[in-house]
């Protein structure tokens, strides 16, 4: 998911549990591997992208090598949405309580109920957002991306997760 859900113990309330919401959805490591202008990581970039169209290609996905290049393109705007490593590393900034109505308004395009209900999160009356203005871009990339770029992100990122699993 663009955005992950996780539940966590409450950094400022320790007597309880927490949904923590925070950036998401990259398959490489960490923003710089999409976003730094360096040789290896332009060549580790151009093995990702093979990669996934292998995925895909095995999944039986037509235009397979397009279709990475979507993924690819759709994670490296995602990535420019994320944090760096050492702001995220800001306790104070990190921690930024809202409630299911402050998620709406804070990225109303993106489908809350959909990542939150299948979870059983859906009801929860605060959440921890933990990179405030990360997860407000992403939630407006969400609607101006079209759906056939989220479908081939989201088919890759299934065979990546289950690939343990699957037939050759």
């Amino acid at each position: 998911s663009p955005i992950r859900q996780y539940v966590t113990i409450d950094q400022k309330n320790p007597d309880r549990y927490i949904v923590a919401l925070s950036q998401g959805g990259l398959g490489l490591p960490e923003r710089e591997y999409y976003l730094r202008d360096d040789p290896s990581l332009a060549q580790i970039r151009e093995k990702y992208v093979a990669h996934i169209g292998r995925m895909l290609a095995l999944a039986g996905v037509p235009d397979a090598a397009a279709q990475a290049q979507v993924v690819m393109d759709l994670e490296t705007q995602i990535a420019r949405r994320h944090w760096p490593i050492a702001k995220r590393r800001e306790r104070e900034l990190t921690y930024n309580l809202r409630t299911r109505e402050e998620l709406d308004r804070l990225a109303p395009a993106y489908p809350w109920h959909a990542q939150l209900a299948p979870a059983g999160t859906d009801t929860q009356k605060h959440y921890v957002v933990r990179e405030l203005d990360a997860v407000e871009g992403i939630g407006k990339l969400f609607l101006q991306t079209p759906v056939e770029h989220w479908r081939s992100y989201l088919t890759y990122h299934l065979l990546a997760t289950s690939a343990s699993v699957l037939p050759k």
